[in-house]
């Protein structure tokens, strides 16, 4: 339910009652890779198919960034479950009377679901989870998603930003600065100046 939580703060809710509260399509794909459900992106698409046999969800994905094309808690755990089953009958559990329950064992085996014990042992999601807590990423979700959507590219179903332009992104809005490499000639001119200001002192000194 954390979890849940912690992606649902990430954007205004538009219903007030708390069993419609919702997630993007976007976070829900996020929490997929965050908890290795779907390694890689042909996967998570591959996973997602089964999904719409979920009441009220439509497949392939569209405007993902949308809430209105998200889950509530009750898809979100369905979906969890669908996604189980898919790789069950896609894997050799299928036909195994246990294959449900190994399946669903394996999915999360190496995934740390507690998010807050996450957040005290890295220090960049703590600040992540801070900021959403404090409203922020609600805040200005209009923003950061324009801008995503702006520089992401489309993948089958869902945007994806690469490293290279979060870089660039970054770099465009001062929030990255590229330290100058420090030359020879540098160093002889810093020296210059240290020599410099030394000889001024000196001047300053009156003699005894």
């Amino acid at each position: 339910m954390d979890n849940f939580r912690f992606y649902s703060s990430l954007q205004e809710q538009k219903f007030r009652k708390e069993e419609n509260t919702m997630i993007t399509l976007q976070g829900f794909i996020h929490f997929l890779k965050v908890m290795n459900i779907a390694q890689s992106r042909d996967e998570c698409s591959t996973s997602t198919e089964c999904m719409h046999e979920i009441d009220g969800v439509i497949t392939p994905f569209t405007d993902t960034l949308n809430i209105f094309n998200g889950l509530n808690y009750a898809q979100f755990l369905e979906a969890i479950l669908r996604i189980a089953y898919y790789k069950k009958d896609n894997s050799d559990q299928a036909g195994n009377h246990d294959g449900f329950k190994n399946t669903l064992e394996a999915m999360f085996a190496d995934a740390d679901l507690d998010i807050r014990k996450r957040a005290k042992e890295d220090e960049t999601m703590g600040n992540f989870l801070e900021l959403a807590q404090q409203g922020f990423f609600e805040d200005n979700f209009d923003l950061l998603a324009a801008v995503f959507s702006d520089k992401g590219m489309l993948h089958q179903d869902h945007f994806e930003l690469s490293k290279a332009e979060f870089i660039s992104m970054l770099k465009d809005c001062d929030l990255l600065i590229k330290q100058k490499a420090v030359t020879k000639t540098d160093d002889k001119a810093d020296d210059k100046k240290k020599d410099k200001k030394g000889e001024e002192k000196k001047e300053e000194v009156a003699p005894v």
